[in-house]
């Protein structure tokens, strides 16, 4: 008897959970949704906190720019450029970075969060949304 009646409760959940879905039944709807709600994350200059959390951590490492060349094949130049955030690094250059410095990359591209990002490969990741999706 109690095992019928959990039944129900999930069964009356998931129905809940449907009817609340189903206001999304095509991507225009959803779209629709999405930019009536409008909320637009906070802009953040990842330039400077990717310049900033570079020098600090070379600096805390006692390295010398040169040491940092060395280490990733990277113009001393650029590396200038980087840590003084004249140039945005790509992503390569920041996991060579990280590398070199003994760190994760998600340390140099997390914002001002607690916990840094994590980067997934594209198979390992999961669906968070459908928005847009294809």
């Amino acid at each position: 008897m109690t095992q019928e009646k959990d039944k129900s409760k999930r069964s009356e959940g998931y129905d809940d959970f449907l009817a609340h879905v189903s206001q999304f039944t095509s991507r225009d709807e959803e779209k629709a949704f999405m930019e009536s709600i409008d909320q637009e994350p906070p802009q953040e200059d990842l330039t400077v906190n990717v310049a900033e959390r570079v020098k600090r951590a070379r600096e805390q490492r006692g390295l010398s720019l040169l040491d940092i060349s060395r280490r990733t094949g990277i113009e001393v130049s650029l590396l200038s450029e980087i840590e003084q955030g004249q140039s945005a690094p790509p992503l390569g250059t920041i996991i060579k970075l990280a590398k070199a410095l003994e760190m994760k990359m998600g340390y140099f591209i997390s914002g001002d969060e607690l916990r840094p990002f994590t980067i997934v490969r594209r198979g390992d990741r999961k669906v968070v949304s459908r928005y847009d999706s294809k």
